[in-house]
């Protein structure tokens, strides 16, 4: 995986969040995560900046590449801070965690799922701003009780 590369990340649903390696330095990969889905048949097309509602580094040896395949590269778009900071001063997190926020995003897990109820939120660019499709624990179903 390398910089401009436009990154599938499996969804419960069997479908993938679109996201994009943004930079590539000192062992950590930037990432900027859009709300979008793909398929890996999916025809590459640049990330608007206005479509990226998270960015964050993962170290490059824990990206599944086995299991976030790629689909092609496009230009990156440059959104400040991110292309002016070095990359171990932003948000590190695990592909699990990365894994786990865009299911949050598609409303496929509980946005307060953490618990840090305000985890996921405090990953977004615009923290005031929840993804359209984000639903809180109180919005899934409850599990039937013996």
């Amino acid at each position: 995986m390398q910089t401009a590369d436009l990154v599938l990340i499996p969804l419960l649903d069997s479908q993938h969040a679109l996201a994009q390696i943004a930079r590539v330095e000192n062992g950590l990969a930037l990432l900027f995560f859009t709300d979008q889905v793909a398929t890996p048949r999916s025809k590459p097309h640049a990330i608007a900046g206005e479509d990226v509602i998270a960015a964050l580094c993962i170290p490059v040896a824990d990206l599944p590449s086995d299991i976030w395949p790629i689909i092609g590269y496009e230009a990156v778009p440059r959104i400040a801070p991110y292309h002016d900071t070095a990359l171990d001063r932003l948000d590190i997190v695990d592909a699990t965690h990365i894994e786990a926020f865009v299911n949050a995003v598609q409303g496929l897990y509980p946005w307060d799922g953490f618990p840090d109820p305000d985890y996921f939120t405090l990953m977004l660019r615009d923290e005031n701003t929840l993804p359209v499709r984000a639903r809180m624990t109180a919005d899934f179903p409850k599990p039937e009780s013996p």
